[in-house]
């Protein structure tokens, strides 16, 4: 997918700078698409490294005006969550395989950070952020359990920052898009054999998703989720409140109405209990 959106990028005449820990494959797409690429190898889960294409990035272009985790997804569930556990000799569970975790959530997490700093050192500031979810970020996938989890998260975290740099009035949108089955080199052979060939989603159907968030200049999408399957992309709503209190709390009412300062004076204090009590454990 990453590959496809990057080369409609370099054909819309985009210059863009793609980050994996693959670099003989980055390399090589960034010599075959020509100077509008910049190839920077790094493990998008590594706070420094992902960090470090971002300074390097912006040293090679200029400014930032878009940013997308859709170039380093490729990953699930590494494990069977649901085996039995390898017992060590006290007779805990050995620690389970979550990187899918930190490559699809903790990553977008942070590559929002990081893209928020930079629109805003543009001359113009303001940017567009696109995430990748999936389809299990609004559907469960029982046999996925943590790829599901993170991709619901991907979803959350979306509508809470469309909706509070709306409220900021920030030149920056965020928007993600939620993916079916795509056929990519990294989908295992046998699920794609056993999915009918209707089913699957073309990768012209992400592009477009994609294309319709990064060209919208006026910033009329702000914290939508562009489920995407065969053919069709369609804006999912986020869920309808409970009730008036269920709207108060989560539309932000109590924060607009709160000392903002006090709030983050009390939640740093909070923090430095915490990282006491931890300490203190450690």
């Amino acid at each position: 997918m990453g590959l496809a959106v990057t080369e409609r990028l370099v054909e819309l005449g985009w210059n863009v700078t793609i980050v994996d820990f693959n670099a003989p494959k980055g390399e090589a797409v960034a010599s075959r698409l020509g100077p509008q690429v910049l190839f920077v190898k790094a493990n998008v889960a590594n706070w420094d490294q992902l960090s470090k294409s971002f300074v390097e990035s912006w040293q090679k272009w200029g400014r930032l005006d878009f940013a997308t985790d859709v170039t380093c997804q490729g990953i699930g569930d590494r494990i069977d969550w649901y085996a039995p556990a390898k017992e060590l000799p006290d007779g805990s569970p050995e620690k389970p395989d979550t990187l899918v975790a930190d490559i699809c959530l903790t990553s977008p997490v942070w590559c929002s950070y990081l893209g928020m700093h930079y629109f805003r050192k543009n001359a113009k500031p303001g940017g567009r952020i696109v995430f990748t979810s999936s389809q299990c970020g609004l559907y469960p996938g029982p046999s996925i359990p943590i790829y599901t989890a993170a991709k619901h998260g991907v979803v959350g975290l979306t509508r809470a920052m469309g909706a509070r740099l709306e409220q900021l009035k920030e030149p920056i949108t965020v928007n993600c898009i939620c993916p079916g089955l795509v056929p990519t080199n990294i989908m295992p052979e046998a699920i794609s054999n056993a999915t009918p060939p209707e089913f699957v989603t073309p990768l012209s159907t992400i592009v477009r998703a994609v294309e319709g968030f990064f060209a919208d200049e006026e910033g009329k999408y702000q914290g939508q989720v562009a489920e995407c399957s065969g053919e069709s992309i369609v804006m999912r709503p986020q869920n309808e409140y409970k009730d008036d209190a269920t709207r108060y709390i989560y539309s932000d009412s109590a924060y607009a109405k709160a000392d903002r300062e006090q709030v983050m004076k009390e939640l740093l204090e909070k923090r430095a209990e915490l990282a006491q009590s931890i300490a203190s454990v450690a």
